[in-house]
C-alpha cells in the first residue's frame, strides 16, 4: 500500500495530528519555519492536543485562496502512528534540517524535510526499512490476525502505535511487529538516533513478558504475552526515565488481555508488566492511538475497554493511575463506573478513546462509547461506587462515539478554557470549564455534521496564547479504536 504525505511548509507541528491518508495545508503567505517541535502524541503529556505557541497562522492568512497543500512525499504503507516532528535536526552529512518524522504499517521510517521536497530534500534525509524479505522478515499481513471479520486494519501491522521522541538524547523510541519465516510473531523495542536512523542503547529489545494468572489462555496459573495477538495501538510514552508501552487486541479477536509494560530508556531492560486482567479476559487499552497522560510527579494514567472488573485483579472499563519510582512501576489508584457490567456486556467501551489532565489543575477528563465525559481528581480517583457520587463531575458529550477524544484551549482571558469535542454523526461541539467543572450546556457549536459512522473525529487546536484568531481543527479517523 503506498500512502501520499503532504507536508504543511507555514507550521510543521500541526503534523502531528492527521492519520492516513495524511494530507496537510499551508498559507503561503508565511515566509517563516515553525520552532515548535512535536516529540509525543498529541503535543504534550497532558494530552490537549494544543499548540498555543502559534505565530505564524491567523485570521488574515487563513483563507480558501492562501490555505492548501504545499507538496507530498510517497511512503511505502498507511499511516496509524501520528507524525512527529523536530526543529534544527543535524544530519551527517545533509546540513541542519527541520525533520518531519513518519513510521508506516509496513514496517519502515522515514525522516523528511519539513520545509521543501526540493533537490536533495526530494528523498528522504534518511530511512529505515525494518522488513528483511530475503530472510523471511516482513510486517504482518492483517490477514493472519484477524482473518474471519478484518473490521479494523487493512493491509499490514508493521508500526501502528506513535513513537516518542527524547530530545535529551536525540532517540525516537517505537515498537515494530514482524512476521518471521512465515511463523514467528516479534514485536521489539527499537530506541533510533533521529539524526541518522541508527539503532542505540543495544537495541532492538524483543518484548516478552508473562504473569501469574488463571485467565484466558492462561496455563499452570501463568500468563504469557501473546505477540501475535496483542495490538501495541497506544502512542509510547516516556515517564521516570522508563518508556510506557500498552496493547490490546485486533477487533476483540482471541484470547487477548491488556498490558502495560515500562522499558529503561537508557538500556532498553524492561522494567516493569502489568496485565489489565490476569484472571479473566480482555481489558484492552486502545485508546484511539493516543499516549497516556503523564503528571508532573511522573504518574502514568491509562483508560481500558471492555474486560473483566472485580476491582483486585481485573480492571476492565476504568481509569488507572500508575505510580513510578527508579525502573518499576505499581497500580497506585482505579476507577471504574458503577455500570461497568452493562458497559461489557453491550461492547460499550469506556476506553474507546484516551484521559486528558487539565492544564493548571489536578482533574482528568475522559469517556468512551457511553458518550460520557468522566472528571476525576488525581489524587484520588474514586475506585468504584453505586452511583458514582464520588467523583466531581459526569456528563454527556452530547451523543455519539468518544474516540477522537477531546481536546483542551486552555485560556486565562475571554471566554476562558473551553474543551472541544467531535463524535460521529454529530457537531463540534465545546463545553467552558469553570475552574472546577464544566458547564454542561455548550458554549459552542458547529453546524457541520462530523464523519457518519461511530469514529467520530480527532481534533487539534492551534493558537497564539489568548490572541484573538483562528483555531484549527482538524478531523481525521480513529481506526482500530
Amino acid at each position: 500500500m503506498i500512502a501520499c504525505l503532504g507536508l504543511r511548509r507555514t507550521s510543521p507541528r500541526s503534523l502531528a495530528l492527521a492519520l492516513f491518508p495524511l494530507l496537510l495545508v499551508v498559507s503561503t503567505a508565511a515566509p517563516a519555519w515553525s520552532q515548535v517541535n512535536v516529540i509525543t502524541e498529541r503535543y504534550d503529556n497532558a494530552r490537549t492536543g494544543s499548540n498555543l505557541n502559534e505565530t505564524i497562522l491567523n485570521t488574515s492568512n487563513v483563507n480558501v485562496n492562501q490555505f492548501g497543500k504545499l507538496f507530498t512525499q510517497v511512503v511505502d504503507g498507511s499511516l496509524y502512528a501520528q507524525p512527529l516532528y523536530v526543529a534544527n535536526v543535524s544530519i551527517p552529512g545533509m546540513g541542519t534540517h527541520n525533520v518531519v518524522y513518519v513510521a508506516t504499517m509496513n514496517d519502515v521510517v522515514y525522516a523528511f524535510d519539513a520545509d521543501n521536497n526540493l533537490g536533495a530534500n526530494a528523498s528522504a534525509l534518511w530511512t529505515v526499512d525494518f522488513r528483511n524479505p530475503a530472510a523471511g522478515v516482513t510486517a504482518i499481513p492483517m490477514a493472519d490476525i484477524d482473518g474471519l471479520w478484518n473490521e479494523s486494519i487493512i493491509g499490514n501491522v508493521g508500526i501502528e502505535g506513535t513513537p516518542y521522541i527524547d530530545l535529551n538524547s536525540n532517540t525516537m523510541y517505537l515498537v515494530v511487529c514482524t512476521l518471521e519465516n512465515n511463523t514467528n510473531y516479534v514485536q521489539r523495542l527499537h530506541a533510533l538516533d533521529i539524526t541518522t536512523g541508527a539503532e542505540k542503547f543495544g537495541g532492538p529489545m524483543t518484548i516478552s513478558a508473562s504473569v501469574p494468572g488463571t485467565g484466558a489462555a492462561a496455563s499452570n496459573g501463568t500468563l504469557v504475552f501473546d505477540p501475535q495477538i496483542e495490538n501495541q495501538r497506544a502512542a509510547l510514552a516516556s515517564a521516570n526515565g522508563m518508556i510506557f508501552i500498552a496493547w490490546a487486541s485486533y477487533g476483540d479477536y482471541f484470547s487477548f488481555h491488556g498490558w502495560v509494560m515500562a522499558y529503561d530508556a537508557q538500556t532498553l531492560q524492561q522494567a516493569g508488566v502489568f496485565c489489565i486482567t490476569p484472571n479473566g479476559g480482555d481489558g484492552g487499552i486502545w485508546m484511539s492511538g493516543r499516549a497516556p497522560v503523564i503528571d508532573a510527579s511522573g504518574n502514568v494514567y491509562y483508560m481500558t475497554g471492555n474486560g473483566d472488573w472485580n476491582g483486585t485483579t481485573n480492571f476492565g472499563d476504568s481509569f488507572l493511575k500508575f505510580g513510578t519510582g527508579t525502573d518499576t512501576f505499581w497500580l497506585a489508584d482505579c476507577f471504574t463506573p458503577d455500570d461497568w457490567a452493562t458497559l461489557g456486556s453491550g461492547d460499550v467501551d469506556l476506553g474507546a478513546s484516551g484521559p486528558m489532565l487539565l492544564p493548571g489543575t489536578n482533574l482528568l477528563v475522559g469517556g468512551g462509547k457511553e458518550s460520557l465525559f468522566y472528571l476525576l481528581t488525581t489524587s484520588s480517583l474514586g475506585h468504584e461506587q453505586t452511583g458514582n457520587g464520588q467523583v466531581p463531575q459526569l456528563f454527556t458529550a452530547g451523543g455519539g462515539y468518544i474516540m477522537g477524544g477531546p481536546t483542551y484551549y486552555y485560556r486565562s482571558t475571554g471566554p476562558g478554557p473551553w474543551m472541544y469535542v467531535w463524535t460521529g454523526s454529530h457537531n463540534l461541539i465545546a463545553f467552558h470549564f469553570n475552574g472546577t467543572t464544566f458547564d454542561t450546556n455548550p458554549v459552542s457549536q458547529s453546524t457541520v455534521v462530523g464523519p457518519s459512522g461511530s469514529q467520530g473525529a480527532g481534533l487539534a487546536v492551534s493558537a497564539n496564547g489568548d490572541t484573538p484568531g483562528p483555531r484549527a481543527f482538524i478531523p481525521h479517523p480513529q481506526p482500530s479504536r
